[in-house]
Order: structure tokens, then C-alpha cells, then sequence
């Protein structure tokens, strides 16, 4: 028990609600941001979304999410952060154009989905507004998983701009501006009331 309490008082465990696009694109730079403010904090990401983030915080699975929704419940505070867009991610070895992405070849060219549902996103609301369509080819639920999926064929994905920036840092993919006019969203923190009654959670959330 000695043991314990001692390994205890030494680490402090916070955990963040994310879904991948925030995490593949800033969980180093929070990682970074806390060794410096708290070394004897250690990050654990949680997949979270914007309809699960709301009961995650009030069980207490997570402290904070970092989510693009703003909880409507009175227990839980949100602080905007900033906003983002939508990119194209491809690989350059298997597309014919040069970019950016035309319409004509948005509209034809196969495509893979990033989903919640697996089934329909933001980008297929958009082309239906212009009277549009697109062919998907496969469905994922996890960003993560593009490079494995795009590379090798010509497929295009439309995601987060933040995220489809930080995956073509890291592989051979590129990016490319979408070719119809995506809405802008906030990316928010969120976290319960009680949460800020401690001095070092206060110290964390600002850090985020």
C-alpha cells in the first residue's frame, strides 16, 4: 500500500477525451505543453466523440474533452480553442491531376469516408446542397487508419484540415484544398464545474 500511495503522489494520472483527428494533430504538442508546466502528469487519451464526450465527463471516464461540440448541460463548461476546415488527402503516386483537386475529379473519383456512423458525413450534405454525389469506396471510424487505406490507390479522403495536415507530415500523402466551400467548426475544452476546485487541474486545462 506504501508502494502505492508513493507511485501515486509521484504520477498524476489526466485524461483526455479526444477523437483521432484532435489527437493525430495536437496530442504531442499537449504532451509537450505539460512535461514543461507538470512533469509528474501523464496524458492518457481516451477516444471520445461529440455524443459520447457529454457522458464520459459526468462518469468521470474522462476529465477533459476536446471535442468540436459545446455541451449543453450546466455541469459542464466549454471554452472555444479556435476553428477548422476541410482538406483533401491523396496519394500523389497514383492521381493523374496535379493538385488542387478540380470539382470534376472530386465528383468522380473514388473516395473514403471517415465516419462516426460509417454510413454518410459532412461532405456528402455539402454535394448534396450543389445537386452532387460521390462514390465511397470503404468507411472508416478512425483517421488513424488513412495512410494504411490512401496509399496505393487513388482514392481521396476529406477530413479535418488539421488532422490531413498532420498525416501528410508524417507519410508520402499530400493534401490539397477542397473544391467546394466546406463550413468552418470550433474546436472546443470541455470539462465538469467540480474539475476546477483543484489547483493543477486549473494549471492543465490552461496548458490544453
Amino acid at each position: 500500500i506504501e508502494q502505492n500511495e508513493t507511485q501515486t503522489s509521484k504520477t498524476q494520472l489526466v485524461t483526455i477525451g479526444v477523437s483521432d483527428d484532435f489527437e493525430i494533430a495536437y496530442g504531442s504538442q499537449i504532451i509537450r505543453a505539460l512535461i514543461i508546466a507538470l512533469p509528474s502528469v501523464r496524458v492518457v487519451f481516451r477516444q471520445t466523440n461529440s455524443l459520447l464526450c457529454g457522458d464520459a465527463l459526468h462518469e468521470r471516464n474522462i476529465d477533459f474533452a476536446l471535442t468540436s461540440h459545446i455541451e449543453k448541460d450546466t455541469r459542464i463548461h466549454s471554452q472555444f480553442l479556435g476553428n477548422s476546415g476541410y482538406s483533401c488527402l491523396y496519394d500523389p503516386n497514383h492521381r493523374r491531376g496535379i493538385s488542387p483537386i478540380t470539382l470534376d475529379e472530386y465528383t468522380t473519383q473514388d473516395h473514403i469516408l471517415v465516419s462516426y456512423s460509417g454510413l454518410t458525413g459532412v461532405t456528402d450534405s455539402v454535394l448534396l446542397e450543389q445537386g452532387l454525389r460521390r462514390n465511397v469506396r470503404s468507411s472508416t471510424s478512425h483517421f488513424s487508419a488513412l495512410p494504411f487505406l490512401l496509399l496505393g490507390t487513388d482514392a481521396i479522403a476529406t477530413i479535418p484540415s488539421h488532422a490531413a495536415d498532420a498525416i501528410a507530415n508524417c507519410t508520402s500523402l499530400q493534401v490539397s484544398t477542397a473544391p467546394l466551400a466546406f463550413p468552418r467548426y470550433g474546436i472546443n475544452i470541455s470539462w465538469r464545474f467540480d474539475t476546477m476546485r483543484r489547483k493543477d487541474m486549473k494549471m492543465i486545462r490552461d496548458c490544453i
